[in-house]
């Protein structure tokens, strides 16, 4: 007989509903039973198999660890109502005393190879953020939205067919983004290389009715999904669910890596994609830049993709979107524009107001300690973290809190984590700025071998993985390179 538990948080700032991130439900051995999706104000059923004490811990799609810990007791029929918190500062009720900021926009759709300029739907408007969506004409290979405003150069945002875009205030910049969502969620853990909470997302959306799954973006998250993780269902969903967005690059890329061992298929798909433009989804425009390095590039049509993939790779900013500078969709450049609007470009201009200011919040890992002596508080070179369980060889998470100097470098909204499982430490820094593209980070772990170790750069986040058959490390650092500065 298994015994319910409501997992809550109310917290999230997204609508009732909206799933905006994902646990994990593991005993007092560090064993996970299940996993589920975080909604915004609303309670997400689970079941464990047994009384006992329970953590549940789990991210939210900005990278923020979240979790409690609870007892379900003998009694069977009354569900235990776990309440969720964040392990770093949520917001109070409390407005920024500002007046906003500016930003202005223009809407893009590809048709039969061609750029035009299109008009802007609004939807979803709040006082710190809405949401935009291109008109788009039958069939549109592509859509995009030209985004700058206050402190801000133009960048242009890739944007999934029938996907809106969320313009939302993040400190003193504006954030261009997917709209909450289930899809914005799981993306966001793909794009971070958290398979766990991506997991966990995708089987919600899984779980519904198959005429609800069929919007463009659902099958596109999904289907980016099952291609990372090696899923046998893979190559059902391409051709079942994503052969009539036949004019999209994503679906192509999707499609090709399915069918990765038909080398014929496998060629024909990716060359297309690359003809249709980039991607909408970041690791979509890196899945197919790695497809066609594998294919023959003394083939006229393979090279000229690959020249046209490279274009967008290098140009490209952090982020789950593809997004770039530039003085068109199809004209991509490295370079930092001036701010201000394009000169003859007719735009939409929107004013977005004050956001919700930071409280100081008791980090929920550390409250966790009376559940047993495993878990500890352990302080390092750079960051402090809260560790949520030592007993190898089980999992183990921790949250990172970086110093205002990494901050500096690297941007305000940084997060960082560190996970051991299975013999294997992951450490990431996740949402860094546009403006830290050119930088270097490297990781320091006292024993380790190399003792220095530069981090990968993925999209918006960095992240180093070597083996460590012991605890968790209880020395770590980071430097930080960029320019001539150095942290």
């Amino acid at each position: 007989m298994t015994h319910q538990v409501h997992l809550e948080y109310a917290e999230a700032d997204e609508p009732a509903g909206t799933v905006v991130g994902a646990v994990e439900i593991l005993d007092a051995d560090l064993c996970t039973w299940t996993g589920a999706p975080v909604l915004a104000g609303r309670s997400s059923p689970a079941e464990v198999p047994r009384p006992g004490r329970y953590v549940a811990q789990g991210r939210l799609a900005g990278g923020a660890w979240i979790g409690a810990s609870f007892q379900v007791p003998d009694r069977i029929g009354t569900p235990v109502r776990v309440q969720l918190e964040q392990a770093a500062p949520g917001p109070d009720r409390q407005a920024v005393p500002d007046d906003g900021r500016t930003c202005w926009a223009a809407g893009f759709t590809r048709q039969l190879s061609r750029w035009s300029r299109v008009p802007l739907n609004r939807r979803a408007e709040r006082p710190t953020s809405l949401e935009l969506f291109p008109t788009s004409g039958s069939r549109p290979e592509n859509t995009a939205v030209l985004v700058g405003g206050d402190g801000m150069p133009a960048r242009f945002v890739i944007t999934p067919v029938d996907a809106g875009l969320q313009l939302a205030r993040s400190g003193s910049s504006i954030r261009a983004q997917l709209a909450p969502g289930p899809e914005h969620t799981l993306l966001s853990f793909l794009s971070d290389g958290d398979l766990v909470c991506a997991r966990i997302v995708a089987d919600h959306l899984l779980a519904e009715p198959r005429r609800a799954r069929r919007r463009p973006l659902t099958l596109l998250a999904v289907g980016y999904h099952l291609t990372m993780t090696g899923d046998d269902r893979a190559q059902d969903w391409a051709d079942e669910d994503l052969r009539w967005l036949s004019t999209s690059p994503d679906a192509l890329v999707i499609t090709a890596w399915s069918r990765a061992d038909d080398a014929g298929a496998f060629r024909r798909l990716l060359v297309e994609a690359a003809t249709l433009g980039p991607p909408a989804v970041g690791i979509g425009l890196g899945l197919l830049r790695d497809g066609l390095y594998l294919l023959d590039d003394t083939d006229p049509a393979v090279a000229r993709a690959i020249r046209a993939v490279r274009r967008y790779q290098t140009a490209r900013l952090p982020g789950i979107l593809t997004s770039y500078h530039g003085d068109s969709p199809e004209s991509p450049a490295a370079r930092v524009p001036p701010i201000g609007i394009p000169d003859g470009l007719p735009v939409e201009t929107f004013r977005l107001g004050g956001e919700p200011q930071p409280r100081p919040v008791e980090p929920f890992l550390a409250r966790l300690r009376s559940m047993s002596e495993n878990f500890l508080t352990a302080q390092l070179t750079a960051v402090t973290y809260f560790d949520t369980g030592q007993r190898s060889p089980g999992p183990v998470a921790a949250t990172l809190e970086l110093t205002e100097a990494a901050r500096g470098l690297l941007g305000d909204d940084i997060t960082g984590s560190v996970s051991l499982r299975r013999g294997t430490l992951r450490v990431t820094l996740a949402r860094i700025a546009d403006e830290a593209a050119g930088t270097t980070v490297y990781l320091t772990i006292d024993g380790a071998e190399p003792a220095e170790i530069m981090m990968t750069r993925r999209g918006g986040s960095f992240t180093a993985e070597l083996p460590w058959p012991g605890d968790m490390p209880q020395q770590l650092g980071f430097r930080v390179e960029t320019g001539d500065d150095r942290l």
